[in-house]
């Protein structure tokens, strides 16, 4: 059985890599927000954007970026 794999092209991939980067900074910058999150907070998880935003120059995908950050607060 043959699996078909997805790849990214470059870009988009090096793209991905520096907003999961992102994420990760944007929550160690901000523990209590992420507590709060974790805590059932849901709304805590906006705190993130902002950091995000101006760490990227307003360039970061939003949507994409919640995604991650979802990811890495349910650990």
């Amino acid at each position: 059985k043959i699996l078909a794999m997805c790849v990214m092209p470059e870009e988009e991939r090096k793209a991905a890599e520096e907003l999961r980067e992102l994420c990760r900074a944007a929550v160690a910058a901000d523990p209590v927000a992420a507590a709060d999150y974790r805590a059932g907070k849901l709304k805590a998880i906006g705190a993130f954007f902002g950091y995000i935003k101006r760490a990227s120059e307003g360039r970061a995908d939003i949507p994409a970026a919640e995604a991650i950050l979802k990811e890495l607060l349910k650990n």
